[in-house]
C-alpha cells in the first residue's frame, strides 16, 4: 500500500498529464466535428461512427491509466508491477489511437492539420511515458 494517505494525494501537474489532457481535448473536438470529413455517403458515416467509438474508448482509457499509474506510490514489488502495467496500458492506448488516426487519414481523408497535431502529441506522449518507465525502474529498483 501507499505510504501517502489517499486524502493527501493530489494529481501531479507534470507534462505527461497535461499532454494527455491536450490529446483528450483534441480527440473530443475532432469527434464532434466528424474528423473534418464531409459525410457524403452512408459508408463514410458508418466508418466515422465506428471510429468515433473506438477512439473515444481508447482516449478515455489513456487518461484513466495515466491517472491510475500516477496515483500508485509503490511500497512493495506488487505495486511497482501494477504501476508498470498501467504505464504499459497507457502506451498501448497511445499506439492504438495513433494507428486509428493513421488509418482514418488514409481511408477518410480526415482534416490533416488536426490529425497531424494529434499524431505529434501522441508521439510526444509515448516518449514521455517511456521516460517515466525508465525512471521508475531506477527509482524502485530496491523492490525488484
Amino acid at each position: 500500500m501507499s505510504r501517502v494517505p489517499s486524502s493527501k494525494r493530489k494529481p501531479s501537474e507534470v507534462e505527461f498529464i497535461t499532454n494527455a489532457e491536450k490529446i483528450h481535448e483534441l480527440v473530443i473536438r475532432s469527434i464532434y466535428h466528424n474528423f473534418g470529413v464531409k459525410t457524403d455517403s452512408q459508408n463514410k458515416q458508418w466508418l466515422i461512427a465506428s471510429d468515433k467509438n473506438t477512439i473515444k474508448t481508447y482516449v478515455d482509457r489513456l487518461i484513466s491509466c495515466i491517472y491510475a499509474a500516477n496515483s500508485i506510490y509503490p511500497s512493495c514489488r506488487e505495486e511497482v508491477i501494477e504501476r508498470k502495467l498501467m504505464w504499459d496500458r497507457a502506451l498501448g492506448c497511445c499506439q492504438t489511437i495513433e494507428t486509428q488516426y493513421k488509418l482514418m487519414k488514409r481511408e477518410l481523408d480526415i482534416h490533416l492539420g488536426l490529425a497531424d497535431e494529434l499524431l505529434r502529441l501522441l508521439e510526444h506522449e509515448k516518449n514521455l511515458l517511456r521516460g517515466i518507465k525508465r525512471s521508475d525502474t531506477e527509482r524502485y529498483k530496491q523492490f525488484q
